[in-house]
């Protein structure tokens, strides 16, 4: 995993894209580089809205994580 300041600068870069594929290749990449625990299920079909909601889900889990809060981990998704 990267570290959690380099996955929220990736969030970071990810909002300021105005290319959507560029985005969409970025979320898969992010998502691909949490544990698999921390993942989220990207569905087939994304939207800006939906692209803009999960680097949100994300970026709370990302830092939940760090700081050791948030749900159990059998509950993410």
């Amino acid at each position: 995993m990267l570290s959690p300041i380099n996955l929220i600068e990736l969030i970071d870069q990810c909002r300021c894209e105005t290319n959507i594929d560029v985005q969409i290749n970025m979320l898969y990449h992010l998502n691909e580089s949490l544990p698999e625990h921390l993942r989220i299920k990207i569905p087939s079909l994304l939207t800006n809205d939906y692209i803009g909601r999960a680097l949100d889900i994300i970026e709370d889990k990302v830092i939940d994580y760090e700081h050791g809060v948030g749900p159990p981990v059998s509950t993410f998704s």
